[in-house]
C-alpha cells in the first residue's frame, strides 16, 4: 500500500508547486488559461462562481463532492494549497526534530464538533443570505493561501528575482517590488504564524477545527464508500499509525478511525507492518483471523527522549487558541456591525470586470491572485479604501503606483470566483472605472510656469486635451465622455501629491466610442520653437 502514499505525495507536490508558481509569476510566463484551470479546481471559489451564475463551476463542485463521497477527503490532501502548506511545515518540523532525536507523537484527540459545525453553519448562512463578503473571505482556505503567498512569500521571491537580474540582466528582467502597507501585511502574517504553529504542533488541526470546507467534506467523508478501517484481529496497537496521523483521528483504544477528520493521506496504511489498517468498503475491515497480542499501553504526547519529565510535554492548549480566536472574531464582528457605512464616499477603485464596488466587495474572497498576476502591478490589497470592514484586504487600484493597461484583461481572465467577470478587450477599452479631475492649483503649468503635458501624452483615449487658460502655456482639460479612469494620467503626473486624480465610480459605466483623433498638444509647437524653459 506504499504506492497510495507515494502517489498522493507526488500529486500533492505537483499541485502545490504549480499553485505557488501561479502566485509568483510576475513575468506572465504562464498563460492565463492555464492559471484559470488551476484555480478553478478549488472548492470555495467554485461555489462562489456557482452562486454568481457560472454554471461551469458546478462541475468542479460536483466532482469534488463525488470524489469525497467515494474515497474521502482526498481534496484536502492533494488539491487544497493551504493543506499542502501545512503538510510542508509539519514535515520540516518533523525533520528538525528527527535530527535532534526528539520526535513528536500526536495522540488521538476527540473532535470538537460544536465549533466545527458552528463555523460550517455560519459559512452556509453567509453564502445563502449574502454575508459572504466577510465570513467566506476569512474562512476560505484558498483565499488564506493566496494572501500568504501574495503578501508574504512574494516579497522574497521578488528580491531574489531582482538579485539575479543584477547578474543576468538580459535573461532575468527586473520586476517592481510589491510593497504593501503594514495594515494589509499584518493580517496574513498573523494568520500564517498561527497556521504554522498549529501545523508544527498539531498537524491538520486548522483543517479539522476552523476550515468550513474541511468540515463539509468531513461530514461527507464519514459516509464515504471507501474508508480507512482497522482490522482488530491484526492490529497490535503498536502506535505507528497514530504517530504518523496528521489529523489525530486514529483511536487505538477503540481501534476506530474518525473519517470526518481523516484527510486520506494514507500515511497510516503505508507504515503498518501488520496490515492492520487498510482502506475498506464502508469501513468494514475484513478479519484476517490473526489474534492480536496483548495491547500496548496508550502513549502520551511527549518527546521521544525517555528522560522527559511531565513538564516537558508538548501540549498546545486548545482552550487558549479558541479563546484568542473567539476574541478576535468577536472584535471583528463588533467592528463590522458598528462601522460607518461610508461606501459611497470610499476612495477605492474596483478593477475592471467588477461592475460595481458593492458587487466586487460582496463576491471577492481576497485571494489576491489578481494582485500577483497584474502585469502593471497597479492592484494592491485595500485597508480602509473601501470604507467598510468587508472590503479589507480586497484588491483596489493604486494609480500613484501604476496604471491599468487599456489592452490588458489578465485580472478578469484569472479571477477564480467571478468577482471580476471576463470581459473582451473592446469592452475593457470602454469600461469607465472612474473619472479624472484636474487640480490646476497644483499643475506645473500654473505653479512653475512650465509646459508639462505628461498627462495628455499618456492618456490612451484622447480624453485629456490642452486648452488656453490664464497661464502662459495651455492647461489640461478633461473630456469626461472619453475618460475611462485608467489612471495613466495620474500615474504620469510628476507633481508630488498629484495634480490630476481619478475619482472612483460606485458603478462602472460605458464610455463613448474611443476617438483616437489627433489631439495634438498646442504646446508642442512652442516646444519645437524653443519657447519652453527647458
Amino acid at each position: 500500500m506504499h504506492h497510495l502514499k507515494t502517489l498522493r505525495l507526488v500529486l500533492g507536490i505537483l499541485v502545490g508547486a504549480t499553485t505557488c508558481i501561479v502566485f509568483f509569476d510576475s513575468h506572465s510566463l504562464i498563460p492565463e488559461s492555464f492559471k484559470e484551470r488551476i484555480t478553478s479546481a478549488q472548492f470555495m471559489p467554485a461555489v462562489m462562481s456557482v452562486l454568481g451564475g457560472a454554471s461551469l463551476a458546478a462541475a468542479t463542485c460536483a466532482s469534488i463532492l463525488a470524489l469525497t463521497a467515494l474515497i474521502g477527503r482526498i481534496y484536502c490532501s492533494i488539491l487544497c494549497p493551504l493543506g499542502l502548506l501545512q503538510d510542508a511545515i509539519a514535515r520540516l518540523v518533523a525533520l528538525g526534530r528527527k535530527i535532534c532525536g526528539n520526535r513528536l507523537r500526536l495522540p488521538y484527540e476527540p473532535p470538537r464538533q460544536i465549533l466545527r459545525q458552528a463555523l460550517l453553519i455560519a459559512t452556509i448562512l453567509a453564502l445563502v443570505f449574502g454575508w459572504k463578503a466577510f465570513i467566506v473571505s476569512w474562512l476560505d482556505p484558498y483565499s488564506q493561501f493566496g494572501r500568504i503567498m501574495g503578501s508574504i512569500f512574494r516579497l522574497p521571491v521578488t528580491f531574489a528575482n531582482n538579485l539575479l537580474s543584477t547578474f543576468f540582466p538580459n535573461a532575468v528582467p527586473r520586476i517592481s517590488v510589491p510593497w504593501v502597507s503594514f495594515g494589509a501585511l499584518l493580517p496574513p502574517l498573523f494568520i500564517f504564524s498561527a497556521i504554522a504553529i498549529l501545523s508544527a504542533l498539531r498537524g491538520r488541526l486548522y483543517c479539522n477545527l476552523i476550515c468550513p470546507v474541511g468540515s463539509l467534506l468531513g461530514w461527507i467523508s464519514s459516509r464515504a464508500l471507501v474508508r480507512i478501517a482497522i482490522d482488530k484481529t491484526s492490529c497490535v496497537r503498536c502506535g505507528d499509525c497514530q504517530r504518523v496521523c496528521k489529523a489525530q483521528c486514529i483511536n487505538l483504544k477503540t481501534q476506530e478511525v474518525d473519517m470526518s477528520r481523516c484527510v486520506s493521506c494514507f500515511n497510516c496504511v503505508a507504515i503498518c507492518d501488520e496490515h492492520g489498517i487498510l482502506p475498506s468498503l464502508l469501513g468494514k475491515a475484513k478479519a484476517r483471523g490473526k489474534l492480536s497480542p496483548k495491547p500496548r499501553p496508550a502513549t502520551t504526547l511527549t518527546t521521544a527522549n525517555s528522560s522527559s519529565t511531565p513538564g516537558s510535554k508538548i501540549i498546545l492548549s486548545r482552550r487558549s487558541f479558541l479563546t484568542s480566536t473567539g476574541t478576535a472574531a468577536a472584535a471583528s464582528t463588533l467592528a463590522w456591525l458598528g462601522h460607518d457605512k461610508t461606501l459611497n464616499t470610499a476612495s477605492a477603485i474596483a478593477p475592471p470586470g467588477a461592475q460595481s464596488r458593492a458587487r466586487f466587495v460582496e463576491h471577492c474572497t481576497a485571494c489576491q491572485l489578481c494582485v500577483s498576476a497584474c502585469p502593471e502591478h497597479v492592484l494592491e490589497p485595500a485597508t480602509t479604501q473601501y470604507g467598510q470592514l468587508t472590503g479589507f484586504m480586497k484588491p483596489h487600484m493604486n494609480f500613484n503606483r501604476s496604471f491599468c493597461n487599456i489592452n490588458c484583461t489578465v485580472c478578469c481572465d484569472i479571477c477564480p470566483d467571478d468577482a471580476l467577470l471576463p470581459i473582451t478587450l473592446d469592452t475593457k477599452k470602454k469600461t469607465r472605472l472612474g473619472i479624472a479631475s484636474v487640480d490646476l492649483t497644483r499643475c506645473l503649468v500654473r505653479t512653475d510656469d512650465f509646459a508639462c503635458g505628461a498627462c495628455a501624452e499618456h492618456c490612451p483615449t484622447a480624453a485629456l486635451q490642452f486648452v488656453k487658460g490664464p497661464a502662459r502655456f495651455n492647461e489640461p482639460q478633461i473630456n469626461q465622455e472619453h475618460c475611462i479612469g485608467c489612471g495613466a494620467c495620474q500615474f504620469a503626473c510628476p507633481v508630488k501629491g498629484k495634480a490630476i486624480r481619478i475619482r472612483a465610480l460606485e458603478i462602472h459605466e460605458m464610455a463613448d466610442e474611443l476617438q483616437q483623433e489627433d489631439a495634438k498638444d498646442p504646446n508642442a509647437d512652442k516646444s519645437a520653437a524653443g519657447e519652453f524653459p527647458f
